[in-house]
Protein backbone atom coordinates (compact mmCIF):
# COMPACT_ATOMS: atom_id res chain seq x y z
CA UNK A 1 0.00 0.00 0.00
CA UNK A 2 1.83 3.08 -1.23
CA UNK A 3 0.21 6.46 -1.50
CA UNK A 4 1.15 10.07 -2.19
CA UNK A 5 4.84 9.27 -2.67
CA UNK A 6 7.62 10.46 -4.95
CA UNK A 7 10.78 8.66 -5.95
CA UNK A 8 12.67 10.74 -3.34
CA UNK A 9 10.30 9.54 -0.61
CA UNK A 10 11.01 5.92 -1.55
CA UNK A 11 14.79 6.26 -1.12
CA UNK A 12 15.33 8.12 2.16
CA UNK A 13 18.89 8.70 3.26
CA UNK A 14 17.86 9.02 6.91
CA UNK A 15 15.30 7.01 8.88
CA UNK A 16 13.80 7.84 12.26
CA UNK A 17 12.14 4.79 13.84
CA UNK A 18 9.49 4.56 16.44
CA UNK A 19 10.27 1.64 18.79
CA UNK A 20 7.15 -0.05 20.20
CA UNK A 21 5.04 -1.69 17.50
CA UNK A 22 7.51 -0.70 14.78
CA UNK A 23 10.71 -2.56 15.64
CA UNK A 24 9.63 -4.56 18.69
CA UNK A 25 6.39 -6.10 19.93
CA UNK A 26 5.88 -4.96 23.52
CA UNK A 27 2.09 -4.79 23.37
CA UNK A 28 1.49 -7.81 25.67
CA UNK A 29 3.38 -6.43 28.71
CA UNK A 30 2.15 -2.88 28.02
CA UNK A 31 -1.46 -4.08 27.96
CA UNK A 32 -0.90 -6.05 31.16
CA UNK A 33 0.59 -3.01 32.91
CA UNK A 34 -2.15 -0.72 31.59
CA UNK A 35 -4.80 -3.04 33.00
CA UNK A 36 -3.00 -3.00 36.33
CA UNK A 37 -3.44 0.78 36.29
CA UNK A 38 -7.11 0.39 35.38
CA UNK A 39 -7.71 -2.00 38.27
CA UNK A 40 -5.82 0.17 40.73
CA UNK A 41 -8.04 3.17 40.02
CA UNK A 42 -11.38 1.40 39.72
CA UNK A 43 -11.76 1.06 35.96
CA UNK A 44 -12.65 -2.00 33.90
CA UNK A 45 -9.81 -3.79 32.16
CA UNK A 46 -9.36 -3.47 28.41
CA UNK A 47 -9.23 -6.27 25.90
CA UNK A 48 -6.43 -6.18 23.33
CA UNK A 49 -8.82 -4.95 20.64
CA UNK A 50 -10.29 -2.28 22.95
CA UNK A 51 -6.81 -1.07 23.87
CA UNK A 52 -5.71 -0.83 20.26
CA UNK A 53 -8.90 0.99 19.36
CA UNK A 54 -8.86 3.48 22.25
CA UNK A 55 -5.25 4.08 23.30
CA UNK A 56 -3.35 6.97 21.76
CA UNK A 57 -0.29 9.15 22.19
CA UNK A 58 0.66 11.36 23.92
CA UNK A 59 -0.34 8.80 26.55
CA UNK A 60 -0.82 11.35 29.35
CA UNK A 61 -3.61 12.98 27.34
CA UNK A 62 -5.32 9.61 27.07
CA UNK A 63 -4.94 8.87 30.78
CA UNK A 64 -6.32 12.32 31.65
CA UNK A 65 -9.52 11.33 29.85
CA UNK A 66 -9.93 7.78 31.17
CA UNK A 67 -8.63 8.45 34.70
CA UNK A 68 -9.27 12.12 35.46
CA UNK A 69 -7.59 13.38 38.59
CA UNK A 70 -4.93 10.67 38.71
CA UNK A 71 -1.45 12.19 38.64
CA UNK A 72 1.35 11.13 36.34
CA UNK A 73 3.36 10.02 39.35
CA UNK A 74 0.54 7.76 40.55
CA UNK A 75 0.19 6.27 37.08
CA UNK A 76 3.93 5.64 36.80
CA UNK A 77 4.14 3.89 40.17
CA UNK A 78 1.54 1.30 39.21
CA UNK A 79 2.46 0.95 35.54
CA UNK A 80 6.21 0.55 36.06
CA UNK A 81 5.80 -2.00 38.85
CA UNK A 82 3.38 -4.07 36.75
CA UNK A 83 5.55 -3.80 33.64
CA UNK A 84 8.61 -4.97 35.57
CA UNK A 85 6.69 -7.92 37.03
CA UNK A 86 5.17 -9.01 33.71
CA UNK A 87 6.26 -12.36 32.32
CA UNK A 88 5.10 -11.39 28.83
CA UNK A 89 8.07 -11.25 26.43
CA UNK A 90 9.20 -8.33 24.29
CA UNK A 91 10.28 -9.61 20.88
CA UNK A 92 11.75 -8.24 17.67
CA UNK A 93 8.98 -7.91 15.09
CA UNK A 94 9.21 -10.08 11.95
CA UNK A 95 11.52 -8.60 9.28
CA UNK A 96 12.74 -5.80 11.59
CA UNK A 97 16.25 -7.14 12.04
CA UNK A 98 16.65 -7.78 8.32
CA UNK A 99 15.38 -4.28 7.57
CA UNK A 100 17.94 -2.73 9.90
CA UNK A 101 20.69 -4.78 8.24
CA UNK A 102 19.47 -3.63 4.83
CA UNK A 103 19.51 0.03 5.88
CA UNK A 104 22.93 -0.29 7.48
CA UNK A 105 24.29 -1.90 4.32
CA UNK A 106 22.88 0.95 2.24
CA UNK A 107 24.57 3.54 4.48
CA UNK A 108 21.34 5.05 5.79
CA UNK A 109 21.56 7.02 9.01
CA UNK A 110 19.17 5.64 11.63
CA UNK A 111 17.67 7.10 14.79
CA UNK A 112 14.99 6.15 17.32
CA UNK A 113 12.26 8.52 18.54
CA UNK A 114 10.06 6.82 21.14
CA UNK A 115 7.82 7.37 24.15
CA UNK A 116 9.29 4.23 25.73
CA UNK A 117 11.04 4.72 29.06
CA UNK A 118 14.78 5.01 28.50
CA UNK A 119 15.56 2.22 30.95
CA UNK A 120 13.08 -0.07 29.17
CA UNK A 121 14.53 0.81 25.77
CA UNK A 122 18.11 0.16 26.87
CA UNK A 123 17.22 -3.19 28.42
CA UNK A 124 15.14 -4.33 25.45
CA UNK A 125 17.60 -3.20 22.77
CA UNK A 126 20.52 -4.86 24.57
CA UNK A 127 18.64 -8.11 25.15
CA UNK A 128 17.49 -8.25 21.53
CA UNK A 129 20.87 -7.27 20.10
CA UNK A 130 19.80 -4.29 18.03
CA UNK A 131 21.44 -1.41 19.89
CA UNK A 132 24.29 -0.74 17.49
CA UNK A 133 22.28 0.25 14.45
CA UNK A 134 21.27 3.68 15.70
CA UNK A 135 23.24 6.89 15.58
CA UNK A 136 21.28 8.33 18.50
CA UNK A 137 18.34 7.32 20.67
CA UNK A 138 15.61 9.74 21.70
CA UNK A 139 13.59 7.82 24.27
CA UNK A 140 11.04 8.82 26.89
CA UNK A 141 9.72 11.58 24.60
CA UNK A 142 6.24 12.57 25.70
CA UNK A 143 5.18 14.40 22.51
CA UNK A 144 7.22 13.46 19.43
CA UNK A 145 6.04 16.54 17.51
CA UNK A 146 8.12 18.62 19.89
CA UNK A 147 11.27 16.62 19.13
CA UNK A 148 11.28 15.76 15.44
CA UNK A 149 12.50 19.19 14.33
CA UNK A 150 15.32 19.10 16.87
CA UNK A 151 16.53 15.75 15.56
CA UNK A 152 16.75 17.16 12.05
CA UNK A 153 18.61 20.24 13.26
CA UNK A 154 20.96 18.36 15.61
CA UNK A 155 22.15 15.99 12.88
CA UNK A 156 21.88 18.16 9.80
CA UNK A 157 19.17 16.02 8.23
CA UNK A 158 17.26 17.37 5.27
CA UNK A 159 13.49 16.77 5.66
CA UNK A 160 13.08 15.72 2.02
CA UNK A 161 15.70 12.98 2.57
CA UNK A 162 14.24 11.72 5.84
CA UNK A 163 11.44 9.30 6.75
CA UNK A 164 9.78 8.61 10.09
CA UNK A 165 8.48 5.04 10.43
CA UNK A 166 5.84 4.37 13.07
CA UNK A 167 2.75 2.36 13.95
CA UNK A 168 0.49 5.05 15.47
CA UNK A 169 -1.39 8.12 14.36
CA UNK A 170 0.84 10.25 16.60
CA UNK A 171 3.86 9.08 14.59
CA UNK A 172 2.22 10.16 11.33
CA UNK A 173 1.29 13.52 12.82
CA UNK A 174 4.84 13.99 14.12
CA UNK A 175 6.34 13.20 10.73
CA UNK A 176 4.05 15.73 9.09
CA UNK A 177 4.96 18.29 11.76
CA UNK A 178 8.65 17.81 10.94
CA UNK A 179 8.12 17.93 7.18
CA UNK A 180 9.48 14.40 6.65
CA UNK A 181 7.98 11.41 4.86
CA UNK A 182 5.54 9.48 7.04
CA UNK A 183 5.61 5.68 6.82
CA UNK A 184 2.95 3.66 8.65
CA UNK A 185 3.48 -0.02 9.49
CA UNK A 186 0.54 -2.28 10.37
CA UNK A 187 2.44 -4.26 13.01
CA UNK A 188 1.69 -2.29 16.14
CA UNK A 189 -0.77 -0.45 18.29
CA UNK A 190 -3.04 1.35 15.79
CA UNK A 191 -5.03 -0.65 13.27
CA UNK A 192 -5.29 -0.03 9.54
CA UNK A 193 -8.42 2.11 9.73
CA UNK A 194 -7.00 4.47 12.35
CA UNK A 195 -3.79 4.86 10.39
CA UNK A 196 -5.61 5.41 7.10
CA UNK A 197 -7.51 8.32 8.65
CA UNK A 198 -4.15 9.98 9.42
CA UNK A 199 -3.21 9.88 5.69
CA UNK A 200 0.40 8.65 5.88
CA UNK A 201 2.56 9.09 2.80
CA UNK A 202 3.34 5.37 2.73
CA UNK A 203 1.59 2.43 4.38
CA UNK A 204 3.10 -1.06 4.45
CA UNK A 205 2.08 -4.30 6.07
CA UNK A 206 5.48 -4.68 7.77
CA UNK A 207 9.14 -3.77 7.40
CA UNK A 208 9.66 -6.69 5.04
CA UNK A 209 7.32 -5.07 2.55
CA UNK A 210 9.01 -1.70 3.05
CA UNK A 211 12.37 -3.31 2.33
CA UNK A 212 11.05 -4.48 -1.05
CA UNK A 213 9.86 -0.96 -1.76
CA UNK A 214 13.24 0.56 -0.91
CA UNK A 215 15.04 -2.03 -2.99
CA UNK A 216 12.67 -1.44 -5.91
CA UNK A 217 11.68 -5.05 -6.06
CA UNK A 218 8.09 -5.43 -4.98
CA UNK A 219 6.88 -8.91 -5.87
CA UNK A 220 3.41 -8.07 -7.06
CA UNK A 221 1.43 -10.39 -9.26
CA UNK A 222 1.51 -9.59 -12.94
CA UNK A 223 -1.81 -9.16 -14.72
CA UNK A 224 -3.80 -11.16 -12.18
CA UNK A 225 -6.79 -9.35 -10.69
CA UNK A 226 -9.75 -10.23 -8.52
CA UNK A 227 -12.75 -7.92 -8.92
CA UNK A 228 -15.94 -7.39 -6.98
CA UNK A 229 -18.14 -5.22 -9.16
CA UNK A 230 -20.85 -2.82 -7.97
CA UNK A 231 -21.71 -4.43 -4.65
CA UNK A 232 -24.83 -2.68 -3.37
CA UNK A 233 -24.76 -1.61 0.28
CA UNK A 234 -27.13 0.58 2.27
CA UNK A 235 -25.21 3.14 4.31
CA UNK A 236 -25.67 6.34 6.29
CA UNK A 237 -23.70 8.95 4.38
CA UNK A 238 -23.90 12.63 3.42
CA UNK A 239 -22.71 16.03 4.56
CA UNK A 240 -26.11 17.37 5.73
CA UNK A 241 -27.47 15.67 8.85
CA UNK A 242 -30.84 15.19 7.19
CA UNK A 243 -29.20 13.17 4.41
CA UNK A 244 -27.49 10.90 6.96
CA UNK A 245 -30.76 10.39 8.82
CA UNK A 246 -31.89 7.72 6.37
CA UNK A 247 -30.06 4.88 4.67
CA UNK A 248 -29.17 5.24 1.02
CA UNK A 249 -27.74 2.69 -1.35
CA UNK A 250 -24.24 3.02 -2.77
CA UNK A 251 -22.33 0.74 -5.13
CA UNK A 252 -18.85 -0.40 -4.15
CA UNK A 253 -16.36 -2.00 -6.53
CA UNK A 254 -13.10 -3.53 -5.31
CA UNK A 255 -10.23 -4.60 -7.59
CA UNK A 256 -7.43 -6.54 -5.91
CA UNK A 257 -3.98 -7.54 -7.14
CA UNK A 258 -3.17 -10.71 -5.16
CA UNK A 259 0.15 -10.94 -3.39
CA UNK A 260 0.89 -14.26 -5.07
CA UNK A 261 0.47 -15.22 -8.71
CA UNK A 262 -2.40 -17.50 -9.66
CA UNK A 263 0.11 -19.85 -11.29
CA UNK A 264 1.61 -20.45 -7.86
CA UNK A 265 -1.70 -20.98 -6.11
CA UNK A 266 -3.02 -24.32 -5.00
CA UNK A 267 -6.61 -25.26 -5.80
CA UNK A 268 -7.84 -24.00 -2.42
CA UNK A 269 -8.76 -20.71 -0.77
CA UNK A 270 -5.39 -20.66 1.00
CA UNK A 271 -3.75 -20.01 -2.35
CA UNK A 272 -5.77 -16.93 -3.29
CA UNK A 273 -7.95 -14.13 -1.87
CA UNK A 274 -11.33 -15.19 -0.49
CA UNK A 275 -13.56 -12.74 -2.36
CA UNK A 276 -16.61 -13.84 -0.38
CA UNK A 277 -14.84 -12.86 2.85
CA UNK A 278 -13.77 -9.56 1.27
CA UNK A 279 -17.35 -8.83 0.27
CA UNK A 280 -18.64 -9.54 3.78
CA UNK A 281 -16.01 -7.25 5.31
CA UNK A 282 -16.74 -4.50 2.77
CA UNK A 283 -20.39 -4.58 3.80
CA UNK A 284 -19.49 -4.58 7.51
CA UNK A 285 -17.07 -1.64 7.20
CA UNK A 286 -19.52 0.35 5.06
CA UNK A 287 -22.33 -0.09 7.60
CA UNK A 288 -20.35 0.24 10.84
CA UNK A 289 -20.80 4.01 11.22
CA UNK A 290 -22.10 7.22 9.67
CA UNK A 291 -19.83 9.14 7.32
CA UNK A 292 -20.07 12.48 5.59
CA UNK A 293 -17.99 11.68 2.51
CA UNK A 294 -17.81 8.76 0.11
CA UNK A 295 -14.08 9.58 -0.07
CA UNK A 296 -13.79 8.52 3.58
CA UNK A 297 -15.75 5.35 2.93
CA UNK A 298 -13.45 4.42 0.03
CA UNK A 299 -10.35 5.06 2.17
CA UNK A 300 -11.72 2.93 5.03
CA UNK A 301 -12.48 0.01 2.72
CA UNK A 302 -9.08 0.20 1.03
CA UNK A 303 -7.34 0.21 4.42
CA UNK A 304 -9.36 -2.79 5.58
CA UNK A 305 -8.64 -4.86 2.48
CA UNK A 306 -4.95 -4.01 2.52
CA UNK A 307 -4.65 -4.74 6.22
CA UNK A 308 -6.65 -7.99 6.37
CA UNK A 309 -6.08 -9.77 3.05
CA UNK A 310 -3.03 -10.90 1.08
CA UNK A 311 -3.12 -8.28 -1.64
CA UNK A 312 -0.35 -6.19 -3.12
CA UNK A 313 -2.69 -3.51 -4.40
CA UNK A 314 -6.34 -2.58 -3.97
CA UNK A 315 -8.54 -0.16 -5.88
CA UNK A 316 -11.90 0.93 -4.48
CA UNK A 317 -14.67 2.79 -6.29
CA UNK A 318 -17.76 4.08 -4.47
CA UNK A 319 -20.74 5.28 -6.49
CA UNK A 320 -23.43 7.46 -4.95
CA UNK A 321 -26.77 8.31 -6.56
CA UNK A 322 -27.61 11.77 -5.30
CA UNK A 323 -27.48 14.44 -8.03
CA UNK A 324 -30.51 15.09 -10.22
CA UNK A 325 -30.17 14.34 -13.93
CA UNK A 326 -26.93 12.47 -13.18
CA UNK A 327 -26.33 8.72 -13.40
CA UNK A 328 -23.96 8.67 -10.45
CA UNK A 329 -21.09 10.42 -8.63
CA UNK A 330 -18.04 8.27 -7.94
CA UNK A 331 -14.70 8.42 -6.17
CA UNK A 332 -11.79 6.02 -6.66
CA UNK A 333 -8.75 5.33 -4.49
CA UNK A 334 -5.81 3.00 -5.12
CA UNK A 335 -3.45 1.76 -2.43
Amino acid sequence: MINRVTSMMLSPQNIVFDWSGTLVDDLPPVLEATNAVMRAFGREQLTRDEFRREFRLPFLHWYEEVLPGVTARELDEVFLAAFAASQEPVTVLPHAREFLECCAGAGRRMFVLSSTKRAHFDAQAAALGITGYFEEIYAEVWDKKDKIGGILADHGLRPEETAFIGDMVHDIDSARHGGVTSVAVLTGYDDALKLAAARPDVTVRDLGELRKVLEGGREEAGGERIEIRRQRVSVWIGVPEEERAAEQEVEISVTMTPARRFSGAVDALEGTVDYSAVSERVRAVAREKERKLIETLAEDIAAMVRGEFAVARVEVEVRKFILPDTEWVAVRVAR
